[in-house]
């Protein structure tokens, strides 16, 4: 049997005995006949914060899961939940010691209920009762007091602002909501805050790629044979820039494509959404075999003095690096074949095309350089280290290390 213990205290040791919820199987050690279990592994993780968050986004297993929701070290914590096969959730409660949780085969509804709400900072620690062997039978969460603040839209404008935004900026904005902690209002905040801090005459820029409508042979799914491949291809619906959902690009994006006044690219993969003084010129040509080159919103972007502003995410997620890295490798670089349902003369038609494989495995290191040479600026909203930057700048210091 699976039990959950929760504890105030954050100092579980490997080799402690924890005290376990009065349905746990008793089990030998001190203490006996109270039910305990040995601590045999402890980790640690983050979620974002919000008095409603999903631990479960952090602790369950599931094969599509964002690496940065938790550290791979965590893969036993990940395990042990997909045996039990339940989803906790955190609880306001207001102050004081956390409940214990009951057993997860009680009912898939339990809660873990942090001592205060929006807690952030969570410890796991595995431990085993009943025979050796049996490392996944007990788990135990510890919860440890954290303030939290909440972040609304003068928060965000003010943040932005400190950071580099100005009135009248393009800017092309990577941002990740959950890492703020608390958003009052949430993407919408978030939205309301960029159109302030840039002003009327300013203009936004979001990547909304739509990568599910790429060919299966392309994405490569291991699931799919030769034959489901093919119809997956024939039942794909055409590319459309105003219904066509974003993929992976998070709650913001997805929430200002729809907004009224942003125009959208038509590259079927790659697109980006614009809002603002520069948008037309900025989405008119996306040409579909260099969705990162010279014919792209990346360049016009560069072209007209674009600032990137990073909100809560890292240069792994930073859509500019892909200039730098097309301008680096020039027309030698290696290609793959793609393809996409596109609306031509009202039809529904598939179209295959050659286009640059993409590599953003050094990202990061260059973003951590260019942050050390006094590249960006930077400032932390509610609990995310938000970057602004000169695009241009970013894009030329990239392409000399790519």
């Amino acid at each position: 049997m699976c039990t959950y213990v929760c504890t105030n205290s954050a100092n579980a040791r490997v080799g402690d005995w924890a005290s376990c919820p009065p349905n746990a199987p008793r089990t030998s050690g001190p203490g006996s006949p109270v039910r305990t279990a040995r601590i045999t592994r402890t980790t640690e993780y983050r979620h974002s914060g919000s008095s409603r968050s999903e631990v479960s986004r952090s602790v369950r297993s599931t094969p599509r899961m964002p690496k940065a929701k938790l550290p791979a070290q965590d893969a036993i914590a990940r395990r042990t939940s997909s045996v039990c096969g339940l989803r906790l959730r955190c609880k306001p409660v207001g102050r004081g010691s956390p409940s214990l949780v009951t057993s997860p085969f009680a009912s898939r509804r339990n809660r873990l209920q942090p001592p205060v709400a929006g807690n952030n900072h969570c410890w796991v620690a595995l431990a085993t009762s009943g025979s050796v062997g049996h490392t996944r039978d007990m788990k135990i969460l510890a919860v440890k007091e954290l303030d939290v603040e909440y972040v609304g839209v003068g928060d965000l404008v003010g943040g932005l602002r400190s950071a580099g935004v100005e009135s009248g900026d393009a800017v092309l904005v990577h941002c990740a909501l959950s890492s703020f902690g608390n958003v009052v209002g949430g993407e919408q905040a978030v939205v309301e805050a960029l159109r302030l801090a840039v002003g009327p005459m300013g203009t936004i820029v979001m990547p909304t790629q739509s990568w599910h409508l790429c060919d299966p042979n392309f994405l490569d799914d291991p699931a799919l044979d030769g034959a489901a491949r093919a119809r997956v291809r024939e039942l794909l619906p055409a590319f459309d820039a105003a219904l066509t959902p974003t993929r992976t690009m998070g709650r913001v994006a997805e929430l200002f494509r729809t907004q009224p006044g942003v125009l959208r690219s038509a590259h079927p993969h790659r697109s980006f959404a614009a809002q603002g003084l520069e948008a037309e010129g900025i989405v008119a040509e996306h040409e579909l075999r260099e969705p990162f080159g010279e014919r792209s919103p990346l360049a016009r972007l560069y072209a007209i003095g674009a600032k990137v502003v990073l909100l809560g995410v890292g240069y792994e997620s930073c859509t500019a690096l892909h200039l730098a890295e097309c301008r680096a490798g020039g027309p030698g670089r290696s290609r793959v074949r793609n393809g996409a349902p596109l609306l031509i003369d009202g039809q529904r038609t598939w179209v295959d095309w050659d286009e640059p494989v993409v590599d953003d495995e050094h990202f990061p290191s260059i973003g951590a350089e260019f942050d050390a040479s006094g590249g960006s600026q930077s400032v932390t909203i509610g609990a995310a280290r938000c970057r602004v930057m000169e695009l241009a700048s970013l894009v030329d210091f990239a392409r000399t290390r790519l």
